[in-house]
Formats: C-alpha cells, structure tokens, sequence
C-alpha cells in the first residue's frame, strides 16, 4: 500500500471509531430515555454530589442531566448510566461490537 492509501485508511479508521463511539452513547440515552431525540439533539451533563475529589475519578453518586430538543430534563442515578455515558450499568456496545 502506498503512503497516502494506509494515512487514508487510518483516518477511516479513526473516523469509524468515533462515529461509533456517538452512536453508542446515543442509543445509551435513547435506552434510558425513549423519546429523548424525538425533538432534535439532546444534551446530557453530570451533576455533581460532592462525592468525587478529582474529574478524572468515576461520576460515582453523581447524576446525569439529560435535556432534550424541548428542553425538557430527566436526571437518572449513576447506577442506571451505562458506561459509555460514565455511568456502571454494563451494556452491549457497537464499538465493542467491532472489536
């Protein structure tokens, strides 16, 4: 393979990775949340409990936020986050899926 043919192939391969990194998380919040997009995009964020010391440590006791396209919120406990969302509950993914 020529240089510019195995760069392409990486950037590919990158690209794919992240797309299916999205699509995880999407269908995470579309589990915890049925109609969550059916209004457009959502936001999601963490709420902070106090329980965590350093924001590379786990969302443990914390809350997700999740916004939809109305502007409507439900917020859902750590335990009930999948894990591609930062959350504990473990769910088949797509990226997983790939590997």
């Amino acid at each position: 393979m020529s240089r510019n043919t195995t760069e392409k192939f990486q950037r590919l391969l990158t690209e794919q990775t992240h797309l299916a990194l999205l699509l995880d998380r999407s269908l995470a919040i579309r589990n915890l949340w049925r109609s969550a997009f059916d209004y457009g995009d959502v936001k999601s964020q963490w709420i902070p409990t106090g329980g965590r010391q350093h924001p590379s440590e786990p969302h443990k006791g914390e809350t997700l936020m999740v916004t939809n396209g109305m502007g409507d919120v439900k917020k859902f406990p750590y335990d009930d986050v999948p894990q591609c969302l930062g959350g504990a509950k473990v769910l088949p993914t797509v990226a997983a899926a790939k590997e």
